[in-house]
């Protein structure tokens, strides 16, 4: 999970995650917001990879995370059959090619969510990818913008304890448990 305060600080991150992934045979699938999905784009045209020929391989799939997340809400709520056939059937669709490889995934959903004030329904998403990840052969990473949403310190360090690794706003690693207070 990356926290970030600019848009720059996630494309790179984001960037070298999948792009490692792609040079080493793993698709990727990006759910990104409009302006996430274009600085990610270019950070990874920055690092040679030719992204409309990955996407037209089939090798990169880029999905909205507005309408992904509206398909797997009930009543507000995220649903675990809905994430099952919706995001399970996108991570497969993926590794048809390769079926020994992992999918790398980065996800901003959660971040949706959590922007809201959702905090119950972003932790139940969090849970329904952690169950995904038990059925479907994928890495995960996540990304959650630090800003002026007034997101409360409690809920920074439950989102931290649903993560194995977080990489904090100034690119220091964290494991959970030890998240500390909201970075400034």
């Amino acid at each position: 999970m990356q926290f970030y305060r600019q848009l720059g600080q996630l494309a790179t991150t984001v960037s070298g995650f999948l792009c490692e992934g792609l040079i080493y045979g793993q698709p990727a699938l990006l759910i990104a917001t409009p302006p996430s999905l274009d600085a990610i784009l270019t950070a990874m045209r920055s690092r040679f990879i030719d992204v409309a020929s990955a996407e037209l391989a089939g090798d990169l799939l880029l999905v909205d995370p507005h309408e992904t997340l509206a398909s797997l809400l009930d009543g507000g709520r995220p649903d675990r059959d809905r994430a099952e056939a919706r995001l399970g059937a996108l991570i497969d669709r993926l590794a048809q090619k390769r079926p020994h490889a992992t999918v790398r995934v980065f996800g901003e959903m959660v971040n949706v969510l959590w922007q809201k004030g959702q905090l119950d329904a972003a932790l139940e998403l969090e849970a329904l990818w952690n169950g995904l990840a038990r059925r479907h052969r994928f890495a995960l990473l996540c990304g959650y913008a630090l800003g002026d949403a007034g997101v409360a310190i409690e809920s920074f360090q439950t989102i931290c304890d649903e993560h194995t690794h977080v990489i904090q706003s100034d690119g220091g690693l964290l494991m959970p448990g030890r998240c500390g207070e909201l970075p400034s």
